[in-house]
């Protein structure tokens, strides 16, 4: 929190505790510190919270995203985890994202040796080759993306080349997280029995 906002907040609960209502504090507010008070907004939600009962002016802790400092005993901690076990954070595979292994080639190979003058040129030559890309390749996209899912999961998240796994020879554990990644990158709730077939 700012120092302007602590200041801020302790003027609205001293004038909440001498008796204003918020519409003369917030006029006593802008007032004393001119373009740089709080928005009426905000003076509004504060003096209300202190008329509620409120006595902090410290704001509420937030939910979400935890504090973490970085320190170098902590890198060093994790690097030596991850050293361990390189499964804890599999690295980034240019092989299981379709952009990569499908629709950057196709438009690199399209813009490829083209000068182009402005962004929006640029924009226009991208939105008209992704249109151009017929629905069946689309189609084929994702029938290439399950394989190469199903490899991964295959081999457990270890470097693989030139694997020939099929789906049947999987776990049916196995099976069961490539659906449901399938099922999360989708958006679907789709449930499958062990030879892949929707039920």
């Amino acid at each position: 929190m700012s120092d302007n906002n602590f200041e801020h907040r302790c003027a609205i609960k001293f004038c909440f505790r001498l008796g204003h209502n918020a519409t003369e504090t917030f006029a006593k507010l802008q007032q004393a510190y001119g373009d740089s008070v709080l928005s009426r907004a905000q003076v509004f939600r504060w003096f209300k919270a202190f008329s509620e009962g409120r006595e902090s002016i410290e704001d509420e802790p937030r939910s979400g995203r935890r504090s973490v400092s970085k320190t170098a005993e902590n890198a060093i901690r994790v690097r030596d985890l991850v050293r361990s076990d390189h499964r804890l954070t599999p690295p980034y595979s240019p092989d299981l994202s379709p952009c990569d292994f499908f629709l950057f080639p196709k438009l690199k190979n399209h813009l490829k040796g083209h000068h182009f003058e402005t962004l929006e040129n640029i924009q226009m030559a991208v939105t008209d080759q992704l249109k151009a890309v017929p629905i069946s390749e689309f189609h084929q996209c994702y029938e290439e993306w399950k394989k190469r899912l199903q490899r991964c999961v295959a081999s457990e998240g270890s470097y693989f080349e030139g694997d020939n796994v099929e789906f049947s020879d999987l776990s049916t554990e196995a099976q069961q997280q490539i659906f449901e990644l399938y099922n999360l990158k989708a958006g679907l709730s789709i449930s499958y029995d062990n030879r892949g077939e929707q039920f």
